[in-house]
Order: structure tokens, then C-alpha cells, then sequence
């Protein structure tokens, strides 16, 4: 998970909620928990189009803060966005189910998610572009409907809705990043004989403090460079690896029910859901390839402005066409890595990544260590100024004002509750992972997209069915986005089950 163009910090210009003028009337109980409640879901939406920008890993695909470019997105940059977003520290997780599983039964897992999450994508797409349709039919300005999933969620569900979203995504994010906490730290003990504990605070600590005293372009210049060592360490490692004997003997090995949900080893899908995720990235691609360009085009429309006509259809065709050829770079660079560690690895071996570090010698090792910190490194860093970021807004929502000691404590705090959730220990990486993968993950980029498309598409058939722009995007039409719900459902219950029985 990669990020640039990070928005820099700014002073708060919202009006503080306080009521100090003399005079007038104290609004109600109710009335002040609406109005905070706005101003929450606000937050949540800035906060998630924050990180679509965030996690991206080319600075120059946006001229302005907002995103609205004078110029659409080129598909080429929209097709690196997704796979940036989508190549992370969770890739550290596969051997750990290829391993028993088998290669086969892994690749066809790997494909169920991304038929899941390019087609959940898919849906996200057009119910946002239904989200401004039905905004306009309500006559309000088509930008205020947002990109970000809370946005499109509160308009075809209301806002409460949009606050569990919001809450939902936070919730995914920190589970993230204490995932890559764990997995940094006990590579780092492995190598360094450091205590466990030790290695969650000391890295972490430095790296937060070096993050929140620097500019964002010297963080994404970091990032960068952290990029260039995951791709380089994978690179690498396919060449160590291809010159091995015997290197196809453990392909063919095969365990098919361990891909079924079952109470002895621990739900592949869920993990292979969050491996391969890159709904984050889709609120920004459609604002920036369909909805920015159209909205600016209506606006242009008034002032008699004479510009060349921005095509909606063909702008829409592109975004599907980078949609699936995004989401297939980071599926293509999952079934090579799983063809590495089933060749490799034992079936038995509880640590498939210390395996490679200590049973293969140094040119398994080496290539293995630069992509594991390079893929960890990527995402703490987009992670750490993702959550401070929402951190600020919120105090400047409730203050007023930006107070420096204030964003000093809430940055503090996003470092220390994943370094004190990681002291839990190594065990658990896989939980959390497979936590995101099947709640907030699966919710957020599955269930919620296919079911606002859903909505959205038949409430406007209802009242303007000649003013809808958008296009039928998933394949098959409502069938599809059917089936996208109960695979989302199932996934969810399924997962929900699993725990219920090993937790009694």
C-alpha cells in the first residue's frame, strides 16, 4: 500500500460548535447532535478521500486539493493507482496459507477475491455515479454527494449509515497497521535477537516521530524509495527462485477442502480478500476520470463556456477497462509469490517467512527481507498520516481552531495504540488481516457498494428515469450486484461463525 500527494495540514476554517453569542438561543439537545453528527460524517468523508489520494504512488495526477482537475485522469495512472493501493504488507500473509493449502486451491482463491473485489469496485463506481445523479435530482449542486464510500452510502441510506461506514473504515485501518507492526517486529527480533516487544515500540516510535516532524513530500519521497525496495527485493526473489532444482515439485500439491471455511486452520478467503484490496483508491479514480470532469463541464455549461465536450460514456468505459487491468497486476504479482513459497516452503512449517530467511540461504534471505520492510514500510507510512490527518480534522471540528498540543497528542496516540495492540504478540497477524478482510473490508468495498447500487438505480427509475447518466457498469446488471451481495453476506456470516466457535 503505497501513497503520494498527501494534502498538507491546514488551520481549520469551520465555525467552532460553541454558542457563545449573547443573545442567542442555546439550539436543542437534538439539534446540537445533528449538527455534530454532520460535521462527524464531514470528517469520516475527508478522511476517506483523503486516503484515496494518500495511498497513490504518482504526485502528478492531481493539480488541486480537492481533486478536480482541469484535465481526467489518464487510464494509465488510474491502473497504477489501483495496483499501488492493492501491493502492501498483507502480502506477507500469503505463504501462510499456500503453504498447506496448496498452489492450485491458492490461485483459485486469489481469483474469487479479485472477481469479488473488481466487480464490488465496479459497483462502488456506479452507484457513486448514481449517488450525483439522484443528487441532481433533488437540486443539489452533483458535487455534494461526494466520492467517498460514507458519501455514497449516506445518500442512498441516510447518514447514521454513513457513520458506521466511516467507523468501519477507521476500524480497517488500524487493524492494518498493527498488522504491519506485528510482522516488522518479529522480523526484526528474528534478525536481531531483539525482545519482541521492544521491536513493536522502538521502530515504530522513531519512524512516527521522523513522520509527523518532516514534510508530506519528504514522507512520500521515503515512500517512494521504499516502493523501488519491495520491487526490488520481489524481483529478486523470482530470479533466486528460478534457478533453483526441483522448483515445480510443490505445485502440484493440493489441499481443497482448507479452502472451505472450517475450524482447523484458519479462513484463507478473508486474507486473500485484504491481500488483494484496493477499494480505497476507487473514490479518487471516479472523481478524477468521470465525475470531476463532468461536474466541471456543467459548471462551464453556465458561463458559456465554450470547451470541448467531455464524453460520460467513454469516460466510464475507460474506468472499467483500468479497473480490471489494476486489479490484475497485484493478482498476477499474488500467484507468482505463492508459486515461490509452495515450491519452497513446507507444508508444515508454522512461519513460511522465517523458513525463507534461515532454511534457503542468503539469496532467498536477502530478497525476502527488502520485500517485506519495503511492502510494511509502504503502508505504515501512508497509514500513520491517513489517521493523523482524521486526528486534526477532528479536533479542529470540535475546537474550532487547529491546537498544535492537541494534534501532538492525537499523532502520539495513532503510533502508540498499534504498537500497544502488536505487544499482544506474532499470533496475531493472521486475525487481524483476516478481521479486515472479512468485516470492514468486505462491508465497506462489497456489501455496501452493490446494495447503494441497488437502491440508488431503482429510486431514480422510479422518479427520473430519463435523467440518469450513468451507465449499467457491472457485467450482468442487477444479477450481479444480487450475487455480489450474498457472497458479501456469506463471507461476513461464514467468518462471524468460525470466531463464535473458536472463541467457545
Amino acid at each position: 500500500m503505497a501513497f503520494s500527494g498527501a494534502p498538507s495540514r491546514s488551520v481549520s476554517t469551520r465555525p467552532t460548535l460553541r454558542h457563545k453569542e449573547i443573545g442567542r438561543p442555546r439550539p436543542s439537545v437534538f439539534l446540537l447532535k445533528n449538527i455534530r453528527e454532520d460535521a462527524l460524517s464531514q470528517e469520516l468523508d475527508q478522511m476517506e478521500d483523503y486516503l484515496g489520494v494518500a495511498m497513490i504512488r504518482n504526485p502528478t495526477t492531481l493539480t488541486s486539493s480537492d481533486g478536480n482537475s482541469q484535465r481526467p485522469m489518464k487510464s494509465t495512472d488510474a491502473i497504477a493507482i489501483i495496483a499501488g493501493t492493492a501491493v502492501g504488507g498483507g502480502f506477507l500473509a500469503l505463504p501462510s496459507f499456500t503453504s498447506p493449502i496448496g498452489y492450485l486451491p491458492t490461485v483459485l482463491g486469489l481469483c474469487l477475491a479479485f472477481a469479488f473485489l473488481a466487480l464490488s469496485a465496479l459497483a462502488f463506481c456506479e452507484a457513486a455515479g448514481l449517488a450525483a445523479d439522484d443528487a441532481r435530482r433533488k437540486k443539489q449542486d452533483s458535487s455534494a454527494a461526494g466520492t467517498s464510500v460514507a458519501s455514497v452510502i449516506r445518500q442512498a441510506f441516510g447518514r447514521r449509515w454513513a457513520l458506521v461506514a466511516g467507523f468501519g473504515f477507521l476500524a480497517q485501518m488500524l487493524a492494518v497497521m498493527t498488522a504491519q507492526v506485528v510482522k516488522g517486529a518479529e522480523l526484526l527480533a528474528e534478525l536481531t535477537g531483539m525482545p519482541y516487544r521492544l521491536a513493536c515500540a522502538i521502530p515504530m516510535t522513531v519512524i512516527g516521530a521522523w513522520v509527523y516532524a518532516n514534510s508530506p513530500e519528504r514522507v512520500e519521497g521515503a515512500n517512494t524509495i521504499l516502493t523501488g525496495v519491495m520491487l526490488a527485493g520481489f524481483g529478486a526473489l523470482i530470479a533466486s527462485a528460478a534457478g533453483r532444482e526441483n522448483l515445480f515439485a510443490g505445485l502440484l500439491r493440493a489441499d481443497w477442502m482448507r479452502l472451505l471455511p472450517n475450524t482447523k486452520v484458519p479462513f484463507a478467503l478473508p486474507v486473500f480478500v485484504k491481500l488483494l484490496a484496493f477499494g480505497e483508491a476507487m473514490p479518487l479514480l471516479i472523481k478524477r476520470m468521470v465525475l470531476g470532469p463532468q461536474q466541471l463541464q456543467a459548471d462551464q455549461a453556465q458561463t458559456n463556456a465554450t470547451e470541448p465536450k467531455f464524453d460520460t460514456k467513454e469516460a466510464y468505459s475507460k474506468l472499467r477497462t483500468a479497473t480490471f487491468v489494476g486489479a490484475s497486476l497485484p493478482l498476477l504479482l499474488a500467484v507468482i509469490w505463492a508459486g515461490i513459497s509452495a515450491s519452497l516452503v513446507d507444508p508444515v512449517d508454522p512461519n513460511p517467512i522465517i523458513s525463507l530467511l534461515h532454511n534457503h540461504g542468503r539469496s532467498i534471505a536477502a530478497p525476502v527481507i527488502l520485500l517485506s520492510y519495503g511492502a510494511i514500510g509502504t503502508t505504515i507510512l501512508g497509514s500513520l498520516l491517513a489517521m493523523a490527518h482524521f486526528a486534526n480534522d477532528m479536533i479542529c471540528s470540535k475546537l474550532g481552531y487547529s491546537s498544535f498540543r492537541w494534534s501532538a497528542v492525537a499523532s502520539a496516540f495513532t503510533i502508540a495504540l498499534p504498537c500497544a495492540l502488536a505487544c499482544v504478540g506474532p499470533s496475531i497477524y493472521l486475525p487481524l488481516l483476516s478481521f479486515a478482510g472479512a468485516y470492514p473490508t468486505t462491508l465497506l468495498y462489497g456489501l455496501a457498494p452493490s446494495l447503494a447500487a441497488l437502491v440508488l438505480r431503482r429510486r431514480l427509475q422510479q422518479h427520473v428515469p430519463d435523467d440518469i447518466t450513468t451507465p449499467q457498469l457491472v457485467p450482468g446488471g442487477e444479477r450481479t450486484l444480487v450475487a455480489l451481495v450474498c457472497a458479501a453476506v456469506g463471507l461476513v456470516g461464514s467468518s462471524t461463525v468460525l470466531a463464535l466457535r473458536h472463541l467457545f
